[in-house]
């Protein structure tokens, strides 16, 4: 599941991290900004941004690209339906 020309759509999860293992595990890709090193190193903490914090907490990344065959399409989605189902449990 690798190309040069690779897209990440967000889904939000509404119940906490967004970790998960598989094959195709969700990525991150939306860590609150003022929590990066850039932005700590001038003086911004954990707390300063709770709304920016939580969503980058609670989204996750979704490969998304041209050539992803329909077996890469439902791993992915069955990745995405467990990850689901440990949050609403």
């Amino acid at each position: 599941m690798s190309s040069s020309r690779t897209w990440r759509t967000g889904v939000a999860c509404a119940r906490g991290s967004r970790s998960a293992t598989s094959s195709a595990s969700p990525g991150v890709s939306y860590e609150a900004i003022h929590l990066t090193t850039l932005f700590r190193n001038k003086g911004f903490r954990e707390g300063m941004f709770p709304v920016s914090e939580r969503i980058a907490r609670e989204t996750v990344t979704l490969p998304l690209f041209p050539e992803m065959r329909e077996t890469d399409v439902e791993r992915v989605c069955e990745s995405l339906k467990r990850v689901m189902r440990r949050k609403a449990a």
